[in-house]
């Protein structure tokens, strides 16, 4: 990430008093899903269809599977009672699935329960002394005991060498369960790597073995080792075929080249509207970081990990800055690794409730849970008590400092010396542009071009999708990098980018330069909080708009409204939108609407929107709404009014009204525009409505009335008997001096 020398962001919440600070949230100010959105882990706890349903009625928005540990049959019945449990509840919850990746686990016997899931046999726990001598194994026929462990991956000797440092713990272990084991390389062979151990340790469960850097350059074994395993392309081949799969999280992705890796090898299994999500896990992925994040489609920090690569010291700010850095590019953010004491205890301590609100403060979109939820004692206390603190400090997050703090960042950006390198974002974001698309690895740029939305990049001969075709096979995601992909989510970089006329208006202006589209989220947002809206409502379409408008946190409610489209293919007539529907729920702030299918401009579309989002207690009736819609491929912001029950939207009354349905609108002093202040006559008189020159209106005195009870003023519409007599006077006028000319001439 490239080094900024600007003013340092601040911790972005309200000054608020403490009588205020100490007020208890209740329950039913917690709106579920409608904030932070909190990621659950599906295991033994809560694979049960009420548990998810319970889960789903707390706040739950995004479920995943994690496929280090468990047979693909179970992660069959996890997603199908996910989906029960989503039916029973209508709530929409999208589905991770987590590959095993880079990861070396400790091979050990299992047997695996009648639902599919491994257990260890025998003696499971081992216990090692300080001193002790371990040795790696990597033949397939040794076998685990106390000084032994066989390995999974038979090249690991290779990547390793003496003086270099192992973390072997206990997958998805928490700091509480104390069973890491860090030993020291003394020396390597053809299949073993010899260690002594560095502390004492007891292990248990299933065992993974990290490499620990000690070197700033990039460590050959984050790109040696394979990016999926037999195991990875196996269940997601099985259960890409059996469930609609809305993101898999890569796991140890160290550099942009692994997502256009992964994209292609999802293609090939024909799960194109799968999106993807780069684990941040590894040195090397920081390093890394800039291309990353434009590439995916979201970042998850796993921290567990990462702490193996950096010291604690550094963890704070170093997550605080790639919060930062998604923020800007508009990217979902999520963490992991928060509460980990409520695997077996009811209440968190208080440094990990600390964590959460910092978390949300610094602008993440969702909080992740691990073992907490996969085999912990309360999944569903621990759900709810995340959900409150979010929610807690959801309601003094400093909304308009964190948009300042985003402009500021994209200025700077853009007028530093450091541009950053080209990435993914770069090609292909505008139809029909002309130009050869070769990066500076000289590879051809083109587009994951799946849906018609998605904006294609021609090639030099004129036709578009690039070099990449959808057919590829899933054993082509091996040897040389693929063709890139634009993510839906988040900014793009204007096609004027680095030009001198660009720069020169920037420095100008002292104004980034935004998109349309970015353009539109930024004024919607602004709109919203200037008129204290209720709800803002988004027309999606790929996913894009919506993303950009969560970036800026406001403090209202987001609702996407997705309208299925039925398309053909090879195989028949699909109804798509669904997988957007579900995507948009890692957005924070939003809460996704599946439409009936009808035209996206129409205002029946928008009246069944806010009737939704009021009985989803989103919005209250007479507040304002904001709508963010396209019209004839023309983006609008329209701001409308909810009707007194709550059933759509406010029918105005006045001059350009048909019916008599609502009382005639009023400007009151709860209205966010203020109060209305009659003017004073010269005689002190208040009363007499003068034009701005301050001659007395003879027009406007009918039509204004002000209500001795409610301090408001009733604006009607002005009598047509002084309207029409004003009108022919001036044409009568009009025709005298015409007549007067021609007497002249």
């Amino acid at each position: 990430m490239p080094l900024r020398h600007q003013k340092a962001k601040a911790h972005v919440f309200l000054d608020v008093g403490m009588e205020e600070v100490v007020k208890p949230t209740p329950d039913s100010d917690v709106r579920a899903g409608a904030g932070s959105k909190v990621v659950i882990t599906i295991g033994p706890s809560c694979a049960e269809v009420d548990v998810l349903e319970r889960l789903l009625r707390a706040g739950v928005t995004c479920a995943r599977v994690n496929l280090s540990w468990g047979a693909k049959e179970y992660f069959a019945r996890c997603l199908s009672n996910l989906a029960e449990a989503m039916k029973r509840t209508r709530r929409l919850c999208s589905v991770f699935v987590d590959t095993c990746g880079r990861e070396v686990v400790v091979r050990r016997p299992v047997e695996y329960d009648e639902l599919g899931w491994p257990r260890q046999t025998g003696d499971t726990r081992i216990t090692v002394k300080q001193g002790q001598h371990i040795t790696l194994s990597t033949d397939p026929k040794a076998e685990c005991s106390g000084t032994v462990f066989p390995l999974s991956y038979s090249g690991f000797p290779g990547i390793v060498s003496p003086g270099h440092q192992l973390q072997i713990g206990r997958f998805l272990a928490t700091g509480a369960d104390g069973g890491s084991l860090f030993l020291d390389v003394v020396g390597t062979s053809e299949t073993t790597v010899s260690c002594v151990a560095a502390n004492d340790a007891t292990l248990d469960g299933l065992l993974t073995v990290m490499i620990c850097h000690r070197e700033d350059e990039d460590f050959r074994g984050d790109f040696g080792l394979p990016l999926f395993t037999d195991k990875d392309r196996e269940c997601l081949q099985y259960l890409g075929s059996k469930f609609e799969l809305d993101f898999v999280n890569l796991s140890f992705c160290n550099r942009e080249e692994d997502l256009y890796e992964a994209r292609a090898f999802l293609d090939g299994l024909g799960m194109h509207q799968t999106k993807i999500v780069a684990k941040v896990e590894r040195k090397s992925a920081v390093r890394h970081f800039e291309g990353i994040a434009r590439a995916a489609d979201g970042v998850i920090i796993s921290r567990g990990n990462l702490g193996l690569d950096f010291e604690p010291e550094t963890m704070a700010l170093l997550q605080k800055r790639i919060i930062s850095r998604c923020n800007q590019l508009g990217k979902p953010v999520l963490m992991t690794r928060f509460v980990d004491t409520m695997v077996s205890t009811p209440r968190p301590t208080r440094a990990e409730a600390t964590d959460v609100a910092n978390a949300v403060l610094d602008g993440v979109d969702g909080i992740v849970l691990g073992a907490e939820t996969l085999r912990g004692l309360h999944p569903l206390l621990t759900v709810e008590t995340v959900a409150k603190l979010c929610h807690a400090a959801e309601r003094h997050f400093d909304y308009r400092t964190h948009h300042e703090a985003l402009m500021g960042e994209a200025f700077e950006e853009e007028v530093g010396p450091d541009q950053g390198h080209t990435s993914v974002s770069d090609f292909g974001i505008y139809q029909g542009l002309q130009h050869d698309a070769k990066g500076s690895s000289g590879l051809e740029h083109s587009v994951h071009t799946i849906h018609k939305h998605r904006m294609a990049t021609p090639d030099e001969d004129g036709s578009e999708g690039g070099g990449r075709q959808n057919g590829l096979s899933p054993e082509s995601s091996s040897g040389a990098p693929h063709a890139p992909y634009v993510s839906e989510f988040g900014s793009l970089l204007p096609r004027t980018a680095g030009s001198v006329q660009h720069l020169n208006r920037i420095l100008l202006t002292h104004a980034p330069y935004m998109t349309k589209l970015e353009s539109l989220a930024s004024s919607a947002t602004r709109t919203a909080e200037k008129i204290n809206a209720g709800l803002i409502i988004v027309m999606v379409q790929s996913g894009r708009t919506v993303s950009l408008v969560s970036k800026y946190r406001p403090p209202m409610p987001i609702m996407a409204v997705v309208v299925p489209k039925l398309k053909s293919s090879k195989l028949g007539w699909q109804l798509e939108g669904k997988y957007l529907a579900r995507q948009t729920c890692v957005l924070r702030g939003v809460v996704p609407m599946l439409a009936a299918p009808m035209s996206e401009g129409s205002e029946d579309l928008i009246n069944e929107a806010v009737c939704a989002a009021f009985l989803q207690k989103l919005v209250k009736p007479l507040q304002y709404v904001v709508v963010l819609r396209s019209v004839r491929g023309n983006q609008m912001v329209k701001v409308v009014q909810v009707s007194s029950d709550g059933t759509g939207i406010r029918n105005m009354t006045g001059l350009n009204s048909s019916g008599n349905m609502e009382e005639p609108d009023i400007i009151s002093d709860s209205s966010p525009f203020g109060a209305y202040v009659m003017p004073t006559s010269p005689s002190g008189q208040v009363g007499t409505p003068r034009t701005l020159s301050g001659r007395p209106s003879p027009i406007l005195a009918p039509a204004l009335a002000v209500s001795p009870t409610h301090r408001f003023v009733t604006i009607g519409a002005p009598s047509s008997m002084l309207l029409n007599p004003t009108l022919s006077e001036n044409h009568d006028r009009a025709d005298q001096q015409r007549r007067s000319r021609d007497g002249q001439h």
